[in-house]
């Protein structure tokens, strides 16, 4: 190479010995919850490593010791899932297993790839014949002779070969030879793109040469249902931009009875490379920067292919831009995987820099990077295709008679014309002497793929598979959503096009490892359903392999954990809307059941609909409350609770209600009070101390199953302490009959989920000195960062921004993924009030209904919820005239309710109101905020900024808006500290 080249685009831009160096300093990173399980290692501790010869100019490679069972303890490169991302391949001599290596082209087979293998280039030009004697006539005929020989050579094991015919040079000489030796042949051409002569020349070709010929139009959903369907097989990943029309040509044949396919891959490498213009221009471009993450997200400039792919190549090494196509650049493979890896990617040049550096000239260093990604990617995406079909490969052009006589016999310029610089001056020759012209020979054949229709139909399905494996690329689920309407540009489409292809391998990867110690589990926890069974996690999931990180950061943002899923990565919950006998861990679906348009809308006689519901609500009271000795009611001197007040006094006079008194409200007390005493119960109130209250918290949660963060858990943790105090066996809580009677939408909340944009704004709107004391100013700023569904759930919480700050990583958008799975639903459905009602299901079954069941268990309580019987609930579902779950007129709900208790009561000063059991969040900040900051050190690992952001609002916990947030962090905090340190004795990720 000359002293200018190797200056100007080697030496500026990569240090060998530097490179080698990253290499050699660097440990193998680690996958984050892949690591490889103990007994992977076997007694000898090499005999998972393994070695595959794959080269398409030796024999067939022979996958067959890629067995599930290895695949499944095989632990998972990391840095070459990032080779996938920055490059579409795969580094060789690596795989995408530590244990795997390939020997490919440039690399002995006879030497151990585990070691530290020398890559040496095949095809120098101080090899090639310096010959220019012989006619062109001559040189052809030679050519047409091998080449024939080798077709047929390549294809002797293949009973019905099909040709993959672009109309370009190297499928076009193929076609001839077929013609000649194997006329059974079948072509087929892929139309993935626009190219107007592609199918012309690939149809004149075959019809001239009496070759059948058949055309496949891209279908980009159909040809990524095939690679799903495929993947399962496929021995090893690329992500080849060609990939995806590999497997659907693949399928095709295989459906029409082909056996083998022939490709026209292997030439380029002997005959060499003739650089031109643009790419000279494009590897000086490439310098290596590092230009901030999202200059091709600009408004306008974002939708420009051409300034996209001219950022991207500025940010690239000069020699990974002669690899083809438009990949992720270092600083978004880094924001994908959450870490610094793009380095230790780049520093597997560090192989290939000697033999590049000693190219002779432009086009030799070409043909050298070249080789590299044709040998990963070019071959590999048939290699790989093939065998998950039972299919074989056919390569003539590497057939080692054909291949040594071009390299050592023919004459420069049979290879590269002197002038015009054309490559492969011999294979148009022979070309011509069939054709005179042919319209797309002039030009480089290829199997275009529709990248952009990609991206249209498969964008939800690929968005599933990111939030899937975000424990590998917790950056994928926010690029998707960041780019989604940028897909129209080629540029940003080939970066999702490589999510799609990567992205459901980790997972089927994932799936394939062995599980924990312990099972899968799955509880059924819904009161609608009977009562739940927390024996497989007592004592607080002690034997539970991992904490869930993605609920933690739901617990954050909402107060509770989405449904299915739990604090731990192996224990899903069926609540209801889910049906229990299906596999939460797969992917369940959700339904709701109570949708107004099943509602009965006739109306009966009044009086009579009463005196049923106090039937069968007296019926549901006892039969709940059958195994509880000593029965004590939460009564908050509401709706719920009153009727149900009135219900016990009748079956269970035993019964205690006990009120909580954790706010301002005037009427709360003397509301309960007033029921108690008239129908005759004993009554008992608890003044919130919220010091008390989190001491008794903490002396639970080491026996607490699982973690909800509901803005009511401390006072339900308080109460039920009290309650087994004083020889109470069992709570009867008065939640469960919102959602069948209907929860109307009314004005407040129409504004709210209107003002909810989804925004992000930065922290210190709500930090400044005047807005960051005001509790409603807080609240509205907050109200327009969150999504308009999530807005509908209760209480203050972190903000989407916050939440990525304390877990040191973009992580809310994982959580805020998880509504993915109730959106069809609510979508469905006609109003808003179903919509309310939808959304509180969602919140009631993981924060209402956990955060009684989760307490009571722990102290050995139980809990019985009456409204949630089925015989009442469906008598009133479908029974129930529409105007006496909510009055027409005024809009407000539970009429019924309000009638049966109007039989018994003429007025009660609380009971137009809503109840609850608040708890004094400010006050908790008051008393406690030493204590939980001490429990942000002891969870730095998991949440590193919680303790920043402790101090950073210390003073301002006096705003029940920043209180609140205090709360879920008391809350969570001591869990992480309790069960992450546990899960970390036993060998689980206790850093989550």
């Amino acid at each position: 190479m000359s002293q200018h080249m190797s200056s100007s685009i080697v030496a500026s831009e990569l240090d060998c010995d530097a490179l080698a160096a990253s290499q050699a300093a660097r440990p193998p990173l680690q996958p984050p919850s892949m690591s490889e399980p103990a007994d992977a290692i076997t007694a000898d501790g090499e005999a998972r490593r393994l070695q595959i010869a794959m080269s398409p100019y030796l024999d067939e490679p022979d996958f067959s010791a890629l067995t599930d069972e290895y695949k499944a303890g095989a632990p998972l490169d990391l840095v070459s899932v990032a080779d996938l991302l920055r490059n579409a391949f795969v580094y060789t001599p690596h795989s995408i297993y530590r244990d795997l290596k390939l020997a490919t082209p440039g690399f002995d087979p006879q030497h151990d790839m585990h070691g530290q293998p020398e890559f040496r280039y095949q095809f120098h030009e101080s090899g090639r014949s310096q010959r220019h004697d012989g006619t062109n006539v001559d040189w052809v005929e030679k050519y047409h002779q091998l080449l024939c020989d080798a077709f047929e050579a390549s294809c002797r094991e293949i009973r019905s070969p099909w040709l993959l015919q672009s109309g370009g040079k190297d499928s076009t000489p193929l076609a001839i030879a077929a013609a000649e030796v194997r006329p059974e042949t079948h072509c087929i051409t892929y139309l993935g793109g626009s190219e107007e002569n592609e199918i012309a020349s690939a149809t004149l070709v075959a019809e001239k040469l009496g070759l059948r010929h058949e055309t496949l139009i891209c279908n980009p959903g159909r040809a990524y249902d095939r690679y799903l369907e495929l993947l399962p097989r496929m021995p090893l990943p690329t992500a080849d931009f060609a990939l995806l029309s590999y497997v659907d040509l693949a399928t095709t044949i295989a459906g029409e009875g082909g056996d083998g396919i022939i490709d026209g891959m292997g030439a380029d490498g002997y005959f060499g490379a003739s650089v031109q213009r643009r790419e000279r221009m494009l590897s000086w471009l490439a310098r290596g920067l590092r230009l901030p993450g999202r200059a091709t997200e600009l408004p306008l400039l974002g939708r420009n292919f051409e300034f996209c792919y001219l950022m991207s190549t500025l940010q690239m090494n000069p020699l990974e831009r002669v690899f083809p196509g438009s990949r992720f650049t270092d600083a978004e493979v880094d924001e994908l995987f959450g870490l610094e890896i793009s380095e230790q990617s780049r520093a597997r040049l560090a192989p290939f820099l000697s033999e590049i550096e000693s190219a002779a000239n432009l086009d030799e260093y070409w043909a050298i990077t070249s080789s590299i990604s044709g040998i990963a990617g070019g071959f590999a995406k048939g290699l790989y295709t093939a065998p998950a079909l039972s299919l074989r490969m056919a390569y003539p052009f590497c057939d080692r008679a054909l291949r040594e006589w071009v390299y050592t016999q023919l004459p420069s310029e049979q290879r590269i014309d002197p002038v015009t610089r054309a490559n492969k001056v011999l294979v148009r020759r022979h070309i011509a002497t069939r054709f005179a012209h042919l319209p797309y020979v002039a030009r480089k054949g290829c199997f275009r793929f529709d990248l952009c229709g990609l991206a249209r139909q498969r964008f939800d399905q690929v968005h599933d598979f990111a939030v899937q494996a975000h424990d590998l690329l917790p950056g994928a689920v926010t690029w998707l959503e960041r780019n989604r309407k940028r897909m129209d540009n080629k540029y940003h489409a080939s970066r999702f096009y490589l999510l799609a292809v990567v992205l459901p391998w980790l997972v089927q990867h994932s799936q394939r490892r062995p599980q924990s110690q312990q099972a899968r589990v799955q509880i059924t926890m819904s009161p609608y359903y009977g009562r739940p069974d927390f024996s497989a996690v007592d004592g607080g999931g002690r034997r539970r392999s991992r904490l869930d990180e993605v609920s933690m950061a739901d617990l954050l943002r909402n107060g509770f954990v989405y449904p299915p899923h739990s604090v731990f990565e192996d224990v899903k919950l069926a609540t209801f809307g889910f049906d229990p006998r299906h596999d939460m861990h797969d992917e369940p679906q959700f339904h709701f059941n109570f949708r107004d348009s099943g509602k009965r809308a006739e109306g009966d006689n009044e009086e009579a609909t009463v005196a049923e519901y106090h039937r069968l609500l007296c019926e549901a009271f006892e039969r709940s409350c059958a195994k509880i000795g000593q029965p004590w009611l939460l009564q908050s001197g509401g709706k719920d609770s009153t009727t149900l007040a009135i219900a016990a006094a009748e079956v269970r006079p035993d019964t205690v209600c006990i009120t909580y008194l954790g706010g301002r409200e005037e009427n709360e007390i003397a509301s309960a009070h007033a029921v108690a005493s008239r129908l005759g119960l004993r009554h008992e109130v608890l003044t919130c101390d919220p010091g008390r209250a989190y001491d008794r918290y903490l002396a639970m949660l080491p026996q607490m199953p699982l973690l909800t963060a509901d803005f009511a858990l401390l006072s339900y943790a308080d109460m039920a302490t009290t309650i087994a105090a004083q020889n109470g066996d069992g709570t009867v809580d008065g939640l469960g009959s919102d959602i069948y009677f209907g929860t109307p939408m009314h004005s407040q909340h129409r504004v709210l989920s209107w003002l909810a944009r989804d925004l992000r704004l930065p922290r210190w709107l709500t930090e400044l000195p005047l807005l960051g004391r005001s509790f409603k100013a807080c609240y509205l700023l907050s109200t327009l960062q969150m999504d308009p569904s999530e807005r509908l759930f209760p209480g203050s919480r972190f903000t989407n921004s916050e939440v990525d700050e304390i877990f040191g990583r973009e992580i809310a958008t994982l959580s805020k993924a998880r509504l993915a799975s109730f959106r069809s639903e609510i979508a469905s459905v006609p109003s808003s009030d179903d919509w309310k009602a939808i959304t509180l299901t969602i919140s009631e079954a993981a924060g209402g209904f956990a955060k009684g069941l989760y307490t009571a268990s722990a102290l050995g309580l139980q809990v019985a919820y009456p409204f949630c019987d089925r015989v009442l609930r469906d008598w009133v579902y479908r029974q129930v005239p529409s105007d006496q779950h909510v009055d027409p007129v005024t809009r407000a709900n539970k009429a019924l309710v309000r009638r049966h208790i109007a039989t018994r009561f003429e007025r009660l000063p609380y009971v137009e109101h809503k109840g609850c059991f608040r708890f004094d969040l400010r006050g908790l900040a008051q008393q406690r905020f030493d204590q939980v900051h001490a429990f942000a050190a002891e969870a730095r690992d998991v949440l590193p900024g919680a303790a920043g952001w402790l101090e950073r609002n210390r003073g301002r916990l006096g705003n029940k808006y920043h209180a609140s947030k205090f709360y879920l962090l008391a809350v969570v905090l001591p869990w992480i500290a309790c069960h992450g340190a546990q899960d970390a004795d036993q060998g689980g990720r206790g850093d989550v």
